[in-house]
């Protein structure tokens, strides 16, 4: 599929969060202010799935938490990878991986961290109801 750009001050062009671009330069400007907002419009869409999952990821560490269960979860994370990869193929898969591997990663640095976050409190608990009697 191939763009044809307009000729400077030929356009104006709203983007799909509705940024407006009017191009004062030339067509490759314009071309890289557009492709620029869709980019800042994906980077929108993507932080607001990931704190999402990161509310679900904290859920999840509750409940591995309340089961006993270990945060790592090897074959959860073989799943996913695999998942993952049967949707996009060859295509740049090695670099959508790692992000989805990293997103991983955090997410268990984020549970780890509210389960220490919980204990320290629950010790704290601990030590002022002994203190007080």
């Amino acid at each position: 599929m191939t763009m044809h750009w307009p000729q400077a001050g030929q356009i104006r062009l709203s983007t799909t969060n509705n940024q407006t671009i009017t191009d004062h330069s030339n067509s490759s400007d314009l071309k890289m202010q557009y492709l620029r907002a869709e980019i800042d419009s994906l980077d929108t869409k993507l932080t607001q799935l990931l704190l999402a999952r990161f509310e679900l990821a904290k859920e999840i560490g509750r409940e591995k938490e309340l089961a006993g269960l270990p945060i790592k979860d090897e074959a959860r994370e073989k799943q996913l990878i695999d998942r993952i990869s049967a949707m996009i193929g060859d295509k740049r898969s090695e670099h959508i991986l790692a992000i989805f591997r990293e997103i991983m990663n955090q997410s268990a640095v984020f549970q780890v961290l509210l389960s220490e976050k919980k204990s320290k409190r629950s010790s704290q608990q601990e030590h002022l109801s002994t203190s007080l009697h």
